[in-house]
């Protein structure tokens, strides 16, 4: 009799974690699911992204050794590696801003990062660590729209919207951009001495999104 009363505490306890398990996995799930109806829709999505197509395009003697991509779940640009050999030589990353949520968004007073940059040896370099810091603190690098107006607190993004359960397609706002880096024109190669005839890598470092709920 003992023993049979110790099983159904037991199973008692194992009833009662499950339940409260189960309490505790809805209440997350309803969290980000409104159920009405016996129907799922999508309650608040927020996805402010790159697209993941990003094109780098050089002009003048410029060359691109590797594109730019987007990473951390397309929440930022990196990875281009360039090389600028002349003054008047620029490279030009295209890229678009879109709204995959169903939350509109709004830009910030810094609504997409100043672009770094890191300058580095390339093949057959020995350019001095101090030279190459020079040169990269001479090179310009601006994040505009696609028609060169600067972004602001006032780019906008509607919401997308939602055609199926779970899911918001990327069909809601998007802003056309674009990161300049160039070696400027008003630059003579004796005001670079040191990177005449080198081979110089410049690298683009992370450029981030900073949108918020409108």
């Amino acid at each position: 009799m003992e023993s049979n009363n110790k099983l159904k505490n037991v199973i008692l306890a194992v009833l009662v974690v499950g339940l409260v398990g189960m309490t505790i996995a809805y209440a997350g799930l309803t969290q980000q699911l409104l159920i009405t109806n016996n129907q799922v829709t999508v309650s608040s999505i927020w996805k402010v992204r790159f697209n993941e197509t990003v094109t780098a395009t050089p002009y003048g003697t410029a060359s691109v050794e590797t594109p730019a991509t987007t990473s951390n779940d397309r929440a930022t640009i990196s990875g281009l590696r360039a090389t600028l050999k002349k003054p008047g030589d620029y490279v030009e990353v295209a890229f678009t801003v879109q709204n995959e949520g169903n939350i509109a968004a709004k830009g910030q007073a810094t609504t997409i990062s100043t672009p770094s940059l890191t300058c580095t040896n390339g093949s057959g370099s020995n350019v001095s660590t101090s030279d190459l810091n020079e040169f990269c603190g001479k090179l310009v690098a601006t994040v505009t729209h696609a028609d060169g107006a600067p972004f602001s607190s006032s780019d906008t993004l509607a919401a997308a919207t939602s055609t199926s359960p779970l899911t918001v397609n990327a069909n809601g706002g998007s802003i056309a951009g674009k990161i300049k880096i160039e070696y400027p024109s008003t630059l003579g190669n004796s005001d670079i001495t040191a990177i005449n005839g080198q081979n110089v890598t410049v690298t683009l470092n992370d450029v981030y999104l900073y949108f918020e709920q409108n």
